[in-house]
């Protein structure tokens, strides 16, 4: 029995094996236990879902458009991550921001695929951002990280 055979016959192996899915696992706790037990919760929560919104923007399998995907990423997430928390606390402002905001991030799904993914995780982080927020203080701005 091959390796290919037996990946089809045991689906958990197939999963276990998956390199994506364990680098992901990976960078969420290697961001979030540290914070953990330094005290900042709320730190490690951050850095833990922008790492998840940063994986569900790699959808690419080579090398040379996944490190165009992530050049992408970074900026548009620190921006979202930013204006999420600089606009949130003016209610009006913040909703016609988000609702053109979100609306231009689903278009780039139009462009390709990949800048979908993009699109759909800063509008994931924004949301991210929002249950975080805390006045007075950037921690949207980790989502980044």
């Amino acid at each position: 029995m091959n390796l290919y055979n037996l990946l089809l016959r045991y689906p958990t192996l197939r999963t276990l094996l998956n390199f994506r899915t364990n680098i992901a696992a990976f960078s969420f706790i290697t961001c979030s236990v540290p914070f953990f037990l330094m005290g900042h919760v709320t730190m490690g929560i951050a850095f833990s879902l922008g790492s998840i919104s940063c994986g569900f923007a790699d959808t690419s399998s080579v090398t040379k458009y996944r490190i165009l995907d992530f050049c992408i990423a970074i900026p548009v997430f620190f921006l979202i991550s930013l204006g999420t928390e600089a606009v949130f606390p003016h209610s009006v402002l913040f909703v016609i921001s988000l609702t053109v905001v979100s609306f231009s991030l689903f278009m780039l799904a139009v462009l390709s695929p990949r800048l979908g993914a993009i699109g759909f995780a800063s509008i994931l982080l924004a949301i991210y951002a929002m249950l975080l927020h805390l006045d007075g203080r950037l921690f949207g701005l980790f989502l980044c990280g």
